[in-house]
């Protein structure tokens, strides 16, 4: 079994999308772990390592953007793609802003989703 790639932090409302997406990164070599509300997300970061989140703008309770802000300033910065279906310019801005390193339009490719995982993770590779 090849080593895993990474931990995801899978921030997503909707249990379908939540449990693909889940599949999609088993798949794809990396550990997910899945929250469906921002608390969750946050005592899941507070309680071991994340690499990366994969965060929907329209998160309960705190929302995505706000989530970022919190994950971005937890001790490992927690860096996140924030996704969403229903996107708006100031919204992507307001993303980036917050401490996303990408923002994601749904609905999404595989393809779209891991390449923007793995620039992110490639960024963060010592040299």
């Amino acid at each position: 079994m090849p080593p895993i790639a990474g931990r995801i932090l899978i921030g997503e409302p909707e249990v379908a999308v939540r449990n693909r997406l889940e599949e999609f990164f088993l798949r794809s070599g990396y550990e997910p772990l899945t929250a469906y509300e921002s608390e969750e997300a946050i005592n899941a970061a507070r309680q071991g390592r994340i690499d990366l989140g994969v965060i929907d703008l329209g998160f309960p309770r705190l929302g995505g953007i706000e989530t970022v802000r919190v994950l971005g300033r937890l001790t490992r910065k927690v860096p996140c793609i924030l996704t969403s279906g229903s996107p708006s310019k100031e919204s992507q801005l307001a993303a980036l802003d917050a401490g996303a390193v990408a923002f994601v339009e749904k609905p999404f490719t595989d393809e779209i989703l891991l390449v923007a995982v793995e620039r992110v993770f490639a960024a963060r590779a010592p040299v």
